[in-house]
């Protein structure tokens, strides 16, 4: 008989809890991986990081040269919405070194085009109901806005709306069921 003794380490951006109270992920394999589980926040849930971390990430991809970001280059990067988290940041970084010849990489290297896209979005960020609706047409409004302000994240979502992981999911089967109805109304007409 062979022994083995390692450590196994899964990384996923899926809520494995809502998945196994959902039955979409298998509950005996969620409990032998998550005997020590870390959750690392996205980017957009620590921006005062991510002047250290595209820092950190400019000396790694600089081959040896000595760059620092200005001070609106920096800016940019706080403001900037990351989607794709440091990996994209990453990215950034390196299209930056690319373009700058200089040992001061400015805004104008990293794609501020693209940064105003972000930093023109409202600053507030408010959930409005324009004219009168039914309860059940708000909380399916309530519930899509929500649930794309936490960005998919099932488990901030319940704690958000203040209620169990199964409701979650119910409510929004049942809205993403109104809105394929609602399609296929409009393909009809």
């Amino acid at each position: 008989m062979l022994r083995s003794d390692f450590r196994l380490i899964c990384a996923t951006h899926r809520d494995l809890d809502a998945m196994v109270e959902a039955d979409t992920f298998r509950r005996d394999l969620y409990h032998r991986i998550s005997t020590f589980p870390i959750r690392v926040p996205s980017l957009a849930e620590r921006r005062e990081d991510i002047p250290l971390l595209a820092d950190s990430l400019l000396q790694r991809v600089s081959g040896g040269r000595r760059r620092r970001f200005s001070e609106a280059a920096t800016d940019c990067l706080r403001t900037r919405s990351y989607p794709g988290n440091i990996r994209e940041l990453r990215n950034v970084v390196e299209r930056a070194v690319i373009l700058s010849d200089s040992e001061e990489i400015g805004a104008s290297h990293l794609g501020a085009e693209d940064t105003a896209v972000a930093v023109a979005a409202p600053a507030t960020d408010a959930f409005v109901v324009d004219q009168p609706v039914s309860l059940r047409e708000l909380e399916r409004r309530y519930t899509a806005w929500l649930d794309d302000r936490v960005r998919g994240d099932r488990g901030a979502l319940a704690r958000q709306m203040g209620v169990g992981m199964r409701t979650v999911y119910r409510k929004l089967q049942r809205a993403q069921g109104r809105a394929a109805a609602g399609r296929e109304q409009n393909v009809k007409d």
